[in-house]
């Protein structure tokens, strides 16, 4: 049986076909330096406040020392380069539920990485956690992470109004989207479809 306390917040290297997700550390810090965007940080809750070394370390930290959250680095297996990070927010192991969050560098923007990320992190939660239940928050004007985020066959559940406030002042109404468990199976032939033209994955899991 599954010990949900435990499993839920234990990082494992996931493989898919085009994408690796290993576990975060500082060392993957001047990959996300290299790639410091002001137009994609201003949508992270916490994202860092300037491109240096420094403030990517803090940033990395920060997202290592939260308790309700589990953090990758994404990699991609054609050129071996980091390609973003991604990770499980809002961890519920009562309600077995959780959050996906991700950040895709603008290189790899548009292909398979943010795809077979969240076909990974989607099937882990369902399939190993025994979620019930994985949800998707974007800021409602990132219109290209709303896109991506129904494209991956999640449901729109409504915009929670005036929910945060940036580092800047900007306060946010987010966007909500889920998807439950008996929707797994046909959201996972959709996805498998698009990412493996014959339909069938031979995505791996290492534990």
């Amino acid at each position: 049986m599954i010990v949900f306390g435990y499993m839920w917040h234990e990082c494992v290297t996931l493989e898919g076909r085009f994408i690796i997700l290993k576990p975060l550390s500082l060392e993957h810090a001047p990959a996300l330096l290299e790639h410091f965007d002001l137009e994609m940080v201003q949508y992270l809750s916490n994202a860092p406040t300037e491109p240096t070394l420094e403030a990517m370390q803090t940033y990395i930290g920060s997202l290592l020392s939260a308790k309700d959250r589990v953090n990758w680095a994404i990699f991609d297996r054609a050129s071996g380069k980091m390609a973003g990070r991604t990770g499980y927010v809002r961890i519920n192991t009562k309600y077995r539920s959780l959050e996906t969050t991700t950040w895709i560098f603008t290189p790899f923007q548009g292909g398979y990485a943010n795809l077979e990320s969240k076909y990974l992190l989607i099937r882990h939660a369902f399939e190993q956690l025994k979620a019930v239940r994985v949800q998707f928050r974007a800021d409602a004007r990132n219109s290209r992470s709303c896109k991506a985020i129904e494209k991956l066959g999640a449901t729109f559940e409504g915009i929670l109004r005036k929910d945060q406030i940036y580092p800047n002042g900007v306060i946010r109404n987010t966007a909500v989207y889920s998807t439950i468990d008996n929707e797994w199976p046909e959201v996972k032939r959709g996805l498998e479809a698009r990412l493996y033209a014959a339909g069938i994955s031979d995505a791996k899991t290492k534990s």
